[in-house]
């Protein structure tokens, strides 16, 4: 496309902006997930403390003298209900940094890898049109040694010269084919994808993330009106 230099410098700034913001994501993502996992497992280690808890109410009922033991038995069976409660709890908290992993986190760090790799397009189109820049120098300097050679009348080493130059010219030629097919080709193409695929990329992150929780989700809401259905079955 026509302005090619003009277009690159501004895709090159966006990159290189966004690859600066993305990295700053990630790492707040990364908390968010170590901080989930920390969660899940402090509600594991209360559920597992909780159980022994019961373990001790149900021993102490279960060598008590008979008359205490009505209200004992109440006690247990309130302590046992309550720890259903909280390991079904335990066990659907701990899906959730499993889904902030697999469907946040690993996808946004994709998405960061391909931004690295434009940005390495960019970096190995600025390299090739510079090979350009250096074999046309090495043409021009060549092209004036010769001119020199020719107005001094040394025409012997104008025709060793000419071997070289005919090199610089194919180099040249060369460098600027690579150079053009970069821009116009490959270039612009994977620009034009990496626009798409990233649209494309991330409304499916939200699909798949948004359907996970909104499951989770309700098993959590299921849980606690199943424990509010057992509490209020035991007052009436």
């Amino acid at each position: 496309p026509k302005e090619a230099d003009s277009l690159v410098l501004d895709i090159t700034k966006q990159v290189d902006s966004l690859e600066g913001v993305m990295k700053t994501l990630l790492s707040s993502c990364a908390a968010l997930v170590a901080n989930a996992f920390t969660y899940s497992s402090s509600l594991q280690e209360f559920t597992a403390k909780y159980q022994d808890v019961v373990r001790s109410e149900e021993t102490a009922v279960n060598h008590s003298l008979e008359h205490s033991n009505v209200s004992g038995n109440q006690l247990v069976k309130v302590l046992q209900s309550m720890g259903g409660t909280f390991t079904r709890w335990s066990e659907l908290q701990g899906e959730e940094p499993k889904i902030l992993e697999r469907l946040l986190q690993e996808i946004l760090k994709y998405e960061h890898a391909c931004v690295l790799k434009l940005k390495e397009l960019l970096k190995l189109r600025k390299e090739i049109i510079r090979c350009h820049e250096k074999a046309l120098e090495t043409k021009i300097k060549r092209d004036r040694e010769k001119t020199t050679l020719e107005n001094s009348g040394r025409m012997d080493k104008v025709k060793k010269l000419e071997a070289k130059l005919q090199e610089d010219r194919e180099r040249v030629q060369i460098t600027y084919d690579h150079a053009l097919f970069m821009t116009k080709g490959l270039f612009f193409s994977e620009i034009d994808r990496f626009a798409a695929r990233k649209v494309q990329g991330l409304n499916e992150m939200m699909g798949s993330l948004s359907s996970a929780f909104d499951a989770h989700t309700k098993q959590m809401q299921e849980m606690w009106a199943g424990s509010m259905q057992l509490l209020h079955t035991r007052r009436t």
